[in-house]
């Protein structure tokens, strides 16, 4: 096979963004202003993002006396791990910027607090303005959708419309807010404004809230902004603090709790979403589109890397995952990626994706003991699927399974991974327990794996990355699915030697994909030649290291975010930003490993 790779290009200049979002609406480009460029939405029908786009899409305006204030310089920090908080202090006033994403909710809701800190009387306008520039649709890469944008009042509901049409209304939003705003659209320009007039006494304050509601067309959009204003902004911030506060996990470390939890949260908001026309769950890598390969499925990610973290803080949503793999997205299951309605986007079969079905099943038994799963006819089904799928690819001259593509995506040098193997090893092992797989098959596997697994390297006996069974092998490692987690699927102790020695090869220089520097170490592969975070995930899955959490406290990423590789150098940011179901395994590691409360 042909080592064709599609690698990520290497971030060049980058700028800090803060995200935010529910099931239903994303909003990942908010600068350190509190302004927002990109609000999304997932369609079935597209089996895309369909964003609403501008580089001032949504911004603050607040005038004292008639006199516009520059909201500079502007502080920003996560209430609740999730809710983006902007603070402004002046000579007259003091403001408060809270952008607020209910779950459950086809929307969103920008307040702004105003503080008269002065004696006086003074007369404040506060309210929301913006550009709506464009709107594109992203599956991976981003494309500009050529379709008819308008905007218009919305006289029904009292709200501002956007609307984007292209043969059909693909979607639309409505904004307004409280108190009988003032509405005001520019449709040459695209721009709208959203305000109110009010006196504020001397040391008084008044919360303003401005309401972005999406729906399918005009009509759905206004009413759902109706029915936003009818709860109002308080109690919608009540009901996303309530929840936030229910589901965070609580740390012994307080250092890295707060870091934990936006990962775990950002993985569980955009790495899953309910779409806007359907309302059915769907599962992807993110719904971010800095993501390189975003709003796209692969079975590895959603359910051995996100699905442990939605398992420790929503068993009820992690069931209805569960659910939804066995039936939207199992008819090409193993296959490298796939649309959000389950149809192939990226050929070439993985093993380990199609192991990671059965993976995230025992793992999720694990966690709730649901047992009552099992008996559910599509899980029944889906697995004797997944056993035929895995009987194709079996090989029984060695006794171990092939593959075509390796946990990064691309093509293997030899088709026996040992990795891959182990987790099938693993799959099989839960299987036998519900009378799905022999105990001599496993043995047997277990036999190969050490037969043509183990090699002689630089350290002693290691396992190597793949063999042909044939003599031939290669001595390697990936982060997205590395012999580092043998021993954490239980296939080996970590104090055997030869995984001893396997560990220690990984995170040595004998390793030209292993970085040190002053500040960091980690390791790298060819997808992708910088630490990822992965690594690090990897081994404080097996071996607790005061050394790299201390290091992990000192990493930047994406903002704080998860992402697929860093530079060595600063912390920041290499390759993958807004890696939403990275995200969910680097809070999930962290969490089992500082010891969850």
């Amino acid at each position: 096979m042909q080592k064709i790779l599609t690698i990520p290009e290497a971030e060049k200049e980058y700028d800090e963004y803060l995200a935010t979002g529910n099931e239903f609406v994303s909003i990942p480009s908010i600068t350190k202003e509190g302004k927002v460029e990109v609000a999304n939405v997932i369609l079935d029908k597209t089996n895309s993002l369909i964003d609403f786009r501008g580089n001032n899409l949504i911004e603050p305006i607040i005038s004292v006396d008639n006199e516009i204030i520059n909201l500079k310089p502007i502080r920003y920090r996560y209430e609740n791990s999730w809710i983006p908080v902007f603070t402004y202090n002046g000579a007259k006033i003091e403001v408060t910027i809270k952008i607020i994403t209910p779950k459950g909710y086809k929307g969103f809701v920008y307040g702004i607090t105003v503080k008269n800190i002065t004696s006086s009387d003074i007369y404040i306008e506060c309210g929301v303005q913006g550009i709506w520039e464009e709107s594109a649709s992203t599956v991976f890469h981003t494309q500009k959708i050529c379709a008819t944008k308008d905007i218009f009042l919305h006289t029904w509901t009292n709200s501002i419309m956007f609307e984007l049409k292209n043969m059909t209304v693909l979607a639309a939003m409505a904004i307004s807010g409280d108190d009988d705003p003032d509405l005001y659209y520019d449709k040459e320009h695209m721009r709208y404004k959203v305000s109110n007039k009010k006196k504020l006494n001397g040391h008084e304050e008044k919360t303003f809230y401005y309401y972005y509601s999406v729906n399918m067309e005009q009509d759905g959009a206004g009413t759902t902004n109706i029915d936003l204003r009818r709860r109002g902004g308080y109690n919608l911030y009540e009901i996303e603090t309530r929840w936030l506060q229910e589901h965070r996990v609580k740390l012994e470390n307080k250092l890295l709790e707060d870091r934990v939890n936006r990962n775990i949260f950002f993985s569980y908001f955009y790495s899953v979403a309910y779409t806007l026309d359907t309302e059915e769950q769907v599962l992807l890598t993110s719904k971010s589109h800095k993501y390189y390969v975003s709003a796209a499925f692969w079975g590895r990610d959603s359910l051995l890397w996100s699905f442990p973290a939605v398992c420790l803080i929503d068993k009820n949503e992690a069931r209805k995952i569960l659910l939804t793999c066995f039936s939207r997205y199992l008819r090409n299951a193993g296959i490298h990626s796939l649309y959000i309605n389950g149809s192939v986007l990226y050929p070439g079969f993985e093993l380990d994706e199609l192991a990671a079905y059965v993976i995230a099943l025992d793992e999720y038994i694990e966690w709730t003991g649901d047992n009552e799963i099992m008996n559910i006819k599509k899980i029944r089904q889906g697995l004797l699927y997944i056993l035929d799928v895995l009987h194709k690819w079996y090989s029984p001259e060695c006794g171990l399974y092939r593959t075509e593509l390796d946990p990064s995506d691309d093509p293997v040098t030899y088709p026996y991974l040992i990795y891959d193997n182990v987790l099938v090893w693993k799959a099989l092992s839960f299987l036998f327990k519900y009378g799905y797989a022999s105990k001599e098959h496993i043995d047997n596997l277990e036999t190969s794996i050490k037969k043509y697994g183990i090699v002689e390297g630089p350290f002693g006996k290691m396992y190597a990355w793949s063999t042909d069974c044939n003599g031939n092998y290669e001595i390697y490692d990936d982060p997205p699915g590395s012999l580092a987690l043998i021993s954490y699927y239980g296939f080996c102790s970590s104090n055997d030697d030869v995984y001893i020695n396997t560990v220690r090869w990984i995170y040595s220089p004998e390793n030209k994909y292993y970085f040190k520097t002053e500040k960091f170490d980690g390791t790298g592969c060819i997808h992708t030649p910088f630490p990822w975070l992965m690594s690090i995930c990897n081994y404080l899955l097996v071996y607790k290291d005061d050394k790299k959490i201390k290091m992990i406290e000192n990493l930047e990423l994406d903002n704080g975010f998860a992402c697929e590789s860093f530079d060595g150098e600063t912390g920041i940011v290499k390759t993958g930003n807004a890696f939403a179901t990275c995200a969910g395994f680097f809070g999930y590691t962290l969490a089992k490993v500082l010891s969850i409360k």
